[in-house]
């Protein structure tokens, strides 16, 4: 519909602003995973390994952060996970923007998967209403 349309359109120009803004604000910039998820990690007899580099990149950790923690912020799932993980990077939370920011990616991810997922189109709509709710001042959904 147009009003989600121009929602995620209103959405990217906010975050062309507010990404410099919020890289400069966070930890250094360095080399992170770029989709630290759980579904990312295996467990080998040598321990546990980080697996699809694809999305490597520079960035502050928090960009790894909110993409292995998104879940747990977004639709409460893997929260007992999320909170060991972060401790174990020395942090107990991090900007919301992050998670924000982490969310707009994946609800753009989502819309693509749609198309051949149906299923795709639960968490779309998830993210879209958490999104919105975060900011209101945008327009309706």
């Amino acid at each position: 519909p147009k009003s989600e349309t121009r929602f995620l359109r209103q959405l990217q120009r906010y975050w062309e602003v507010e990404v410099p803004a919020l890289c400069h604000s966070s930890q250094p910039m360095q080399a992170v995973h770029g989709d630290a998820n759980f579904s990312n990690v295996l467990n080998s007899h040598q321990g546990y390994r980080w697996i699809d580099w694809e999305d490597t990149c520079i960035a502050p950790i928090e960009w790894d952060l909110a993409c292995f923690s998104n879940r747990a912020q977004v639709f409460g799932e893997e929260t007992t996970a999320v909170q060991a993980a972060l401790t174990g990077y020395g942090m107990q939370t991090i900007d919301d923007r992050w998670h924000q920011l982490r969310t707009f990616q994946l609800l753009l991810w989502n819309i693509m998967l749609s198309q051949t997922d149906k299923t795709s189109w639960q968490r779309v709509a998830h993210r879209l209403q958490w999104l919105h709710d975060r900011h209101p001042k945008l327009s309706p959904i």
